[in-house]
């Protein structure tokens, strides 16, 4: 809040609340936190949203004007403020047409204008809450025109009309996410994020004899927030390996028009190795990496420097209280010494029966230059039956997080942020620990484009294992997105492929994928993937869809007509949930996981949504139906877009969009004893490239040759 006398905020905030009690009479208020923000992931749900936005904002400047003469610095203060949750407002993936049209989109937008042509450029400017890319996006439209074009720099500092909009100083233009020692090299990879315009400046790395590098700066999309007004800021990512035998020492130069140089500040991110401490380093193949100021020092180093340096850091970490992470440091010195490498395999925290599992049975008995363990949860019904294979680790104990320091491999069929992280909000003290390749077996075929939660900025996938030739072509060929290529990305198979079989049992299975929406009040159980019961799941259209078709009288009919039995499966992601649906004599509802590999072996019929189940079971050539009645506002909503895959072209069973199509499908494949069709066959032998059962054996074989 900026400096307002008390005469100043009382006449502010009688204009506020006056216009709140006068917006709720005809509209909702829609109340963010507990500031005067408006919420606008509330306003998704509302067609009249942005009618009703201007509505209040209207009701401010007029009660003002009204009163004062004019509008008062402090309802502009406010206006502003709120303001930058709309030009945050992310639009690139929703279906911005279910919520305004173009027309009124236009509309609107130049009703925004309107209002900001009421703002002062120095309120807008001099915000300090307010990110400086939404503050130009701002300006561009008060004054309908870019203003990248007349800003000024007196270093570091960026100018507009003589006011200050950032100080390119900022650790945030320059950000360091990976920083790997390989070999000789120090590879570094991650994102400028830089206000000024991309013909505008250049950014080098500078080495200690003054010869300079520049850094190719490749667009980079996925981050890039764009609401109805524009893109928020322009990202662009780089990649560069430094020889770590000729240089001691660089850093990172911004040159804008030619004249004017900027050393940047490195915000190490995710991956990067180092962090805030004065002492923090990082050591590998005896060299060591650190940072002083905007410079970044290099050095060989015997095993008596690194363990000199390390307790320094250790002393740092005893000065600021972190004595838990201090110990696991030192126990992972003594730990390091000659142990043989350690491959922690996993699947979910709660439930081994996945990608995971089946690897992990193949590796533990032939794998002899590694201790393999599988990672697990101790009250989980398959720690006992996971030991009958090899030797089992409960997740999150001390002995978890000591071998994931000393990892060499995480293998997994999910990558949430616990697998490639067993120390949470600690991280950053021990990342300079983990050296370990992440290999994602993947718990489902990717068909949609979920760039924006797997990337390598977001995982760093050292090996991405892949089951058929669209998927793979989907990944490699979108690099600019996933930014993986052809090194980590591998057409293998899936490891639960290998133990697929048919046995039928005339039963139908119904598994329906999770929706993100429906999760986001659902809190996470402590140390656990399962999430916590909400008594408004009930409420949702998706339960109400799914109760009613598996009590629906014409199926339940076609069932006992032919001799079937039914069984209804939410999502893992949901399972706290099953217990809301209603079953009944024909169809049973499961109130545990399914062993997904016995269902898939005993079921003739599987009746799902968008989930990827749908490819295990169409893998031994059974029919699929796809009951999409939210098609509309799924990928939207859901953590990921549209990609390669349509259901319509390349499905493998027909797509439903409403309840009375799913059920009259339903029925005529019971009718028809699950009988597939041919046309759907020809699309699985198109779909697939292997059908042996040789997956483990060539995901195990490419773990081996890295």
């Amino acid at each position: 809040m900026q400096n307002f006398n008390d005469a100043e905020i009382s006449k502010g905030k009688e204009i506020l609340e006056k216009c709140k009690n006068e917006f709720m009479k005809s509209a909702q208020y829609y109340k963010k936190d507990d500031n005067n923000s408006l919420d606008y992931e509330m306003l998704k749900n509302d067609k009249q949203w942005h009618e009703n936005l201007v509505k209040y904002y209207n009701c401010l400047i007029n009660e003002s004007t009204s009163k004062y003469g004019s509008v008062i610095p402090y309802i502009q203060y406010q206006i502003a403020y709120d303001l930058q949750w709309l030009f945050n407002f992310d639009i690139s993936s929703i279906n911005l047409s279910t919520i305004i049209g173009e027309q009124e989109k236009d509309i609107f937008i130049n009703q925004i204008k309107n209002i900001l042509q009421k703002i002062q450029d120095n309120i807008i400017i001099e915000q300090k809450d307010i990110y400086v890319g939404h503050k130009i996006l701002m300006l561009n439209l008060k004054y309908e025109k870019n203003i990248l074009q007349e800003l000024t720099m007196k270093k570091p500092h960026v100018y507009y009309n003589g006011m200050h909009l950032t100080n390119l100083k900022n650790k945030s233009v320059f950000k360091i996410i990976i920083m790997e020692i390989q070999n000789d090299e120090l590879v570094l990879e991650g994102l400028v994020q830089c206000i000024l315009p991309k013909s505008d400046y250049k950014i080098y790395v500078e080495y200690d004899n003054k010869k300079r590098k520049e850094l190719e700066l490749i667009p980079f999309t996925i981050k890039d927030k764009v609401s109805i007004f524009g893109k928020v800021t322009n990202l662009q990512r780089y990649k560069i390996k430094i020889p770590l035998k000729k240089v001691k020492r660089f850093k990172f130069i911004l040159q804008y028009k030619e004249n004017a140089e900027i050393k940047l500040n490195a915000d190490f991110e995710k991956f990067a190795k180092l962090n805030e401490l004065d002492e923090s380093y990082y050591s590998k193949n005896r060299y060591i990496v650190k940072q002083k100021n905007s410079t970044i020092l290099i050095k060989k180093s015997r095993k008596k420097t690194i363990l000199k340096h390390e307790c320094k850091y250790i002393r740092s970490l005893l000065k600021i209280k972190e004595y838990k992470i201090a110990w696991y440091r030192i126990m992972y010195l003594i730990y390091s010494i000659n142990h043989k490498p350690i491959w922690l395999v996993s699947d979910r925290t709660h439930r081994a029966n996945d990608n995971g599992m089946h690897l992990f049975k193949y590796i533990a008995k032939i794998e002899k230059n590694a201790r393999v363990y599988f990672v697990i949860d101790k009250k989980s019904k398959d720690f006992k039956e996971m030991k009958k294979y090899g030797k089992v680790i409960k997740y999150n104990s001390f002995k978890y997080k000591l071998y994931f320091l000393l990892a060499s491999k995480i293998i997994s069929s999910q990558a949430n942020e616990w697998v490639i992280n067993a120390f949470e909000d600690k991280k950053d003290y021990v990342k300079d620990l983990y050296n370990f390749d992440f290999i994602f077996l993947q718990h489902g075929i990717t068909k949609d484009n979920i760039s924006k939660w797997i990337n390598k900025f977001k995982k760093n996938i050292k090996l991405f294992v892949t089951c058929a030739t669209d998927e793979y072509n989907s990944i490699v060929n979108d690099e600019d997105e996933y930014i993986y290529t052809k090194e980590e990305v591998k057409l293998l198979g899936f490891p639960r492929f290998d133990k697929l079989t048919s046995n039928s049992q005339k039963r139908i299975v119904f598994m329906p994928t999770w929706r993100k929406k429906l999760t986001e009040n659902m809190k996470v159980q402590e140390n656990s993937s399962v999430r916590q019961y909400s008594s408004e799941f009930k409420e949702t259209d998706y339960f109400k869809f799914y109760n009613k078709l598996i009590n629906d009288e014409r199926i339940i009919k076609a069932l006992k007509e032919k001799g079937y039995k039914g069984k209804f499966y939410i999502h893992p992601d949901l399972e706290q949930q099953a217990v809301d649906f209603k079953q009944n004599d024909y169809i049973e509802v499961a109130t545990k996981i399914a062993n997904y590999n016995k269902e898939f072996a005993e079921n003739d019929l599987l009746i799902t949504d968008y989930s990827s189940v749908a490819f295990d079971f169409a893998y031994l050539k059974k029919p699929v139906i796809y009951t999409q009645f939210d098609l509309d506002t799924f990928f939207y909503e859901h953590s990921y877009e549209k990609g390669y895959y349509d259901y319509e072209k390349n499905g493998f069973g027909p797509v439903c969009g409403d309840y009375e199509s799913s059920v009259n499908e339903i029925v005529k494949y019971i009718q028809n004893d699950c009988k597939l069709e041919e046309k759907y066959l020809e699309r699985i032998d198109k779909f697939y490239t292997f059908f042996d059962k040789n997956n483990c054996k060539r995901v195990y074989e490419e773990i081996l040759k890295m």
